[in-house]
């Protein structure tokens, strides 16, 4: 395999600039250099344990060893720390919510959760009557400041095409032609663009906006992940990234007086200290109908690829499916039938 063309400067498009390099595939990355993805929005938060249910993410093993691999990789490239640990602390909202993780979660958690002792809480400064789960093995990626030096490492190295990619070179088939470049393959990694593109047309698309704010907390500790009505995720200097309120199917990008309200209304409801709100953004994320991942080859244009719908935990699973599908792209590799793009063809 010679050159590949990888769309988009996203979690899941930096994700496959990893994981080609880690198969010595030669690729560039077209991206605009506008940092407009939902990716750079969002948290950055790698979370083992999610949902109502206290579930422990599938395949959490081998999610968090590619994550590991890929920010550290990163890391070296750029001469930046964009990951650290840290710990999460979720507050039980009610008491039933309390009464479902301590019959149904505690017993399976493991290594990755524990009841949070109530000495460890900070009850002057969180709504934490009910108590709450310790979650381990917790990771933040400092979104923007990837994209940034990733965009600036790629740019040195010769490996960036500062551009938009038109629908249409999708339907050239390979060769591909691009900033006239000629490449053999493509990865369409570029977000929620790739469901206004006919030729993915089969893919059940859903447009998933996300709202968050920028507080400032000089009081709140900053050692660790806060969720309860809200998720706090320390940014350094005593801010927090605060969300996120989810719309279903709103195409507008743009942050609503709604979305202010309910995540400040939020925050109110999570800690007890005083807050200032710095900033409001919004994005919209692609999300696959049956909530899956979707990687793989296109079925009728040869050497055209996919990665997408991550969803909500992104920076969790871009790298793992992303490995997948350079190893598919390599060697013929078989992809996971769950996630595979064919499910819908």
């Amino acid at each position: 395999m010679n050159k590949v063309l990888i769309i988009g400067g996203g979690i899941s498009g930096l994700s496959m600039a990893w994981a080609l390099e880690q198969q010595q595939i030669d690729y560039m990355l077209a991206d605009p250099g506008t940092g407009g993805h939902a990716s750079v929005v969002a948290a950055g938060l790698m979370n083992p344990v999610t949902g109502r249910q206290y579930k422990l993410q599938p395949m959490v093993e081998v999610c968090w060893e590619a994550a590991a691999n890929c920010y550290t990789w990163w890391s070296e490239v750029t001469g930046h720390a964009l990951v650290r640990p840290m710990d999460i602390h979720r507050l039980h909202r009610s008491e039933a919510a309390r009464e479902q993780w301590r019959s149904n979660a505690l017993p399976l958690a493991g290594s990755w959760a524990e009841d949070l002792p109530d000495e460890r809480i900070d009850h002057n400064s969180y709504q934490a009557g009910f108590g709450g789960v310790w979650v381990h093995h917790g990771h933040i990626v400092t979104t923007g400041k990837l994209y940034v030096e990733a965009i600036r490492y790629l740019r040195n190295a010769g490996k960036l095409l500062e551009t938009d990619i038109s629908p249409e070179v999708l339907q050239q088939g390979p060769p591909f032609t691009a900033g006239g470049i000629t490449f053999d393959a493509v990865i369409d990694a570029s977000g929620i663009a790739a469901a206004a593109n006919p030729v993915w047309q089969n893919i059940p698309f859903r447009y998933n906006k996300g709202e968050a704010l920028l507080i400032k907390a000089i009081e709140l500790p900053e050692d660790r992940v806060i969720t309860r009505n809200v998720i706090l995720v320390p940014q350094g200097s005593a801010h927090f990234w605060a969300g996120s309120h989810n719309h279903w199917d709103d195409r507008n990008p743009g942050p609503t007086a709604e979305g202010l309200d309910k995540l400040s209304a939020d925050i109110t409801a999570t800690i007890r200290v005083p807050f200032e709100i710095i900033r409001h953004r919004a994005a919209i994320r692609p999300v696959i109908q049956d909530r899956k991942p979707v990687s793989g080859s296109h079925p009728a244009i040869s050497h055209l690829h996919i990665l997408n719908g991550m969803g909500t935990k992104g920076y969790s699973l871009a790298p793992y499916h992303a490995r997948l599908l350079a190893a598919h792209i390599a060697e013929d590799t078989a992809l996971p039938a769950a996630t595979d793009v064919k499910r819908f063809y």
